[in-house]
């Protein structure tokens, strides 16, 4: 099918862009370094809950060694988070289209180029977090889970309550996508914070080596937007997507 260029019923309620690293730096330096290079635009710091480990963990443990310490924000709705090995840029709330997150990604980009604090880059990943409220998501895709019972409307199988899918695909030029999608999904939203409760689709692009250039980190991040949009459309059914009324 042809890619909308957009939808008017957006249903993102959260993008990621995450840069994995080696520093050139010592690793404790790299949250400094960047802050100064960036905190006229981002004024407020936040520390995050990883630093309550014990910092010895936090170095070995192969699940934390890339996670954020710090999270900086502005007035819009973009923050950075920051690690000693990571650099992601987030949109929260009403997602302002490819085009503006982009420039944020470029700004965040042309700072690390000027610090010139990266030895290599690890992964360069591109997440895309849909919510869809009271509604169950399954209906309206192009996938079927069902048993055997399925003809037997009264079999204790068929009365499904809760559904979470997880699945890795590869893409092309060497790309994965992790594919997360739930019918038990909660958002909070709005000043409130009220909980609404939906399904989500939780699209997660990445390419990971140990040879990934700087230079080329554009590139990969608009490859990453592009496979992610592919999927995303390819997984709904045709008639969901006129639904969300799509734009080209």
């Amino acid at each position: 099918m042809q890619v909308p260029k957009k939808i008017k019923n957006c249903p993102i309620v959260e993008v990621i862009c995450e840069i994995r690293f080696e520093p050139n730096v010592d690793s404790d330096a790299v949250f400094g370094m960047i802050l100064r290079e960036v905190r006229d635009r981002y004024p407020t710091v936040e520390k995050l809950p990883i630093l309550q480990i014990p910092e010895d963990i936090r170095n070995k443990a192969p699940n934390l060694i890339y996670q954020p310490h710090y999270r900086l924000s502005a007035t819009s709705d973009f923050a950075i988070q920051i690690g000693p090995r990571v650099v992601s840029i987030l949109n929260k709330n009403r997602y302002p289209g490819w085009e503006l997150f982009y420039s944020e990604i470029q700004y965040v980009i042309q700072s690390l180029q000027k610090l010139d604090i990266i030895t290599i880059l690890k992964r360069v990943g591109l997440r895309y977090v849909n919510f869809f409220e009271e509604m169950d998501i399954f209906s309206k895709l192009e996938l079927k889970i069902s048993f055997s019972s399925e003809n037997n409307p009264n079999h204790i199988m068929n009365q499904r309550r809760q559904t979470h899918l997880n699945t890795q695909v590869d893409l092309a030029d060497n790309f994965i996508g992790n594919v997360n999608i739930a019918n038990n999904g909660t958002l909070q939203s709005g000043v409130s914070q009220e909980i609404k409760t939906g399904s989500l689709l939780d699209i997660d692009i990445f390419l990971e080596s140990n040879a990934l250039e700087f230079t080329m980190l554009e590139t990969h991040i608009n490859s990453a937007h592009s496979l992610e949009k592919n999927v995303f459309f390819n997984v709904l059914k045709a008639d969901f997507i006129q639904q969300l009324e799509p734009e080209n």
